[in-house]
């Protein structure tokens, strides 16, 4: 075998080599856990209806928990979300952004409030309501219907 032929087949398994790990890289790289979700949000859709469980006042490094069922949290497939509280019916459009609900006027579009998603399994969800980052916050615990 010629010299010239030695090197055409160095350089075609270097370039081989080179794309195959390029290749694996690539792959390794797109992970599906790559996404800007937060770990306190899976792939377990919030649709559905819920009830308020409990409420949790947080104040003075101390937790309250009361009884609460008078509320309902109904997050529609279409986007919509109707809030029942003390038989008052208020109707939302909603996204979920990363960890957060957040909840806009259906007829401007403005926002109207958000909430951030603690946990989210297929019959509980745990909202931080209030969560400007002092000690008087509340929690939510929903159940699904």
């Amino acid at each position: 075998m010629n010299d010239l032929n030695k090197l055409n087949m160095k350089t075609n398994s270097k370039l081989s080599s080179g794309l195959s790990l390029l290749a694996a890289l690539f792959f390794l790289g797109c992970n599906s856990d790559d996404d800007n979700s937060n770990s306190n949000v899976s792939n377990i859709s919030v649709v559905g209806k819920w009830t308020l469980y409990n409420t949790i006042f947080i104040s003075d490094n101390s937790d309250h928990i009361c009884q609460n069922s008078c509320s309902t949290f109904e997050f529609k497939a279409n986007g919509t979300c109707l809030f029942t509280e003390h038989n008052e019916l208020t109707s939302y459009t909603y996204r979920i952004d990363g960890d957060f609900i957040k909840y806009y006027n259906p007829t401007t579009e403005s926002l109207e409030d958000t909430d951030r998603i603690i946990s989210l399994t297929n019959t509980d969800l745990r909202l931080s309501i209030d969560d400007d980052g002092d000690a008087n916050g509340r929690h939510y615990i929903l159940k699904k219907n």
